[in-house]
């Protein structure tokens, strides 16, 4: 009975490591690989939106040299062109104010060689692995040893 514990055991430990650094890798990386990243959507509230449209392209025509129309100062547009330059802003500003949907991919889990115990490490974001990682600025990671490729 002894005998056979200390042989199940003996199997054991050898099914844990790979034969050569190569293979430690290798089955590393397929693991990693099962989760590597995660996509996170983050939401970006709408922003308030009031339109300037027509104080701008009155204020354009007000700068206007009023007897011949001409543009005032350093612009070089036409009327038509500097409202159409005015009217394409503002389409910019009215969609930039909308609620918008952002992917943002999060590394999930990486390998890294410790050389001093022939091991290869498998981390985790755990954060992300759970689902609660956030885009802020200053988050950290929530790393952890959660494989050992040993050989």
């Amino acid at each position: 009975m002894k005998r056979l514990s200390v042989v199940l055991l003996l199997l054991g430990l050898a099914g844990c490591n790979y034969p050569s650094r190569r293979q430690a890798e290798i089955g590393c990386n397929v693991w990693a690989d099962r989760n590597r990243e995660v996509t996170f959507v983050e939401t970006i509230p709408a922003k308030p939106y009031k339109s300037t449209l027509e104080q701008d392209i009155q204020k354009v025509k007000d700068e206007r040299n009023p007897k011949d129309g001409s543009p005032a100062g350093l612009s070089f547009y036409t009327l038509d062109e500097s409202i159409d330059n005015l009217i394409s802003v503002d389409k910019w500003k009215k969609e930039d104010s909308k609620e918008k949907k952002i992917p943002h991919q999060v590394t999930a889990r990486w390998c890294y060689e410790e050389e001093e115990t022939n091991q290869f490490l498998g981390y985790e974001n755990l954060r992300a692995t759970k689902g609660t990682w956030e885009n802020k600025k200053g988050m950290t990671l929530d790393e952890k040893v959660v494989k050992h490729f040993r050989y």
